[in-house]
């Protein structure tokens, strides 16, 4: 009966294994496809941002016309004629409404600065920024998965076709693993040696994994 028990218990394991496989497959799946269209989801702005910019562009224009006043007046006051009445009011217009604009920037800036997550302006703009290469990441894992069902090697158009797709997964990994941390990066941007050594270190790990 021992023998019996082992192919039971063989089979139990090999259920589970593919079990394991088929969840992961689906998993990958999903967040592959969905992760560039996440940001979707997410509304650009919230309402009380939305009303503050549309009420600092019109209070930009209404400052922008005091200052175009002022500009056309300064010709007279050049020429020594008396700055009147009129002139001291629109001056002071503009001085308030320079004051009225630079406080309601300085809200937005306070919103924008207390929604901004890694460096993005918000959460939209971060799950824009690494929806590509999550998808990449999970694509490559797939193509590595699936080529390692290829087994008999002793084939040579298959030997070449687990070849290609090991290169293929090695590449678009090492590309969305790269841009991945470039998105959670606190700097603006790697510096261009970064890109060199990543081409360089790309080209090397294709190149060892295609002779070996």
């Amino acid at each position: 009966m021992e023998p019996i028990n082992q192919n039971s218990q063989g089979l139990v394991q090999n259920k589970r294994t593919y079990t394991l496989r088929i969840v992961f497959i689906i998993i990958g799946a999903v967040v592959g496809t969905t992760a560039p269209f996440l940001h979707m989801l997410i509304p650009s702005s919230s309402d009380e941002l939305v009303q503050l910019q549309e009420k600092f562009y019109s209070q930009k224009e209404l400052r922008n016309e005091y200052r175009q006043e002022m500009l056309a007046q300064l010709p007279n006051i050049k020429e020594g004629h008396v700055i009147s009445t009129k002139d001291v009011a629109l001056f002071e217009k503009y001085v308030n409404q320079e004051k009225i604009t630079g406080e309601t920037y300085a809200q937005i800036s306070a919103i924008e600065s207390g929604s901004e997550i890694m460096g993005f302006p918000d959460l939209q703009w971060f799950l824009y920024a690494i929806g590509i290469p999550l998808s990449l990441f999970f694509a490559s894992l797939l193509l590595a998965h699936f080529s390692s069902y290829i087994r008999d090697e002793k084939v040579s158009g298959l030997r070449k076709l687990k070849l290609s797709m090991r290169i293929a997964s090695i590449a678009f990994l090492f590309t969305s693993v790269y841009f991945i941390l470039w998105t959670v990066w606190p700097a603006p941007d790697f510096s261009p040696v970064a890109y060199y050594l990543s081409i360089i270190a790309v080209s090397a790990i294709i190149t060892y994994a295609a002779m070996h």
